[in-house]
């Protein structure tokens, strides 16, 4: 089964998973934002790369499953396991679980203040078993930084 074919009922059920924590803003395109967005991206990779259990890593922004930026993707060109562009029309589920690739999501940012940051994301093999998290970053010496998270939902 295609991804497209599950999206619809992947986005209800993280919609609502994010409307329990009162914040759902799309991810935009800014600068500081695409800090942002590599900080959670870095925190989720050193996490389950860990884990060695997943053989590629596939970036996803927004709440459909877009595609993450080009700029966010090369930012981790060299790391092992690969990571690539999330792409919903070109994967299938059955793919996704043969190749033991793990989708790593955001979908929305909120900056409380110029130095901090509360991100909303997402993780998946199969849509419609995917987890919810919630980040809480700061800036500290112009860099983003990932100061906790917690899971705030099963989609």
């Amino acid at each position: 089964m295609k991804l497209a074919d599950l999206l619809p009922a992947f986005v209800v059920a993280l919609a609502a998973a994010f409307s329990q924590s009162g914040t759902v803003h799309l991810v935009s395109e800014g600068i500081q934002d695409d800090q942002i967005l590599e900080a959670v991206y870095r925190f989720q990779l050193q996490q389950y790369t860990q884990e060695r259990r997943w053989n590629v890593f596939y970036l996803a922004a927004g709440l459909e499953g877009g595609s993450a930026s080009n700029k966010s993707v090369d930012a981790f060109n060299k790391h092992i396991p690969p990571v690539k562009k999330f792409i919903k029309s070109e994967y299938d589920a059955e793919r996704l679980k043969k190749e033991r690739g793990l989708v790593l999501g955001i979908a929305g940012i909120t900056k409380s203040t110029a130095s901090e940051a509360e991100v909303e994301g997402y993780i998946f093999v199969v849509p419609g078993e995917a987890t919810v998290f919630h980040f809480s970053l700061v800036r500290e010496n112009g860099e983003w930084l990932v100061k906790s998270s917690k899971v705030t939902g099963i989609a």
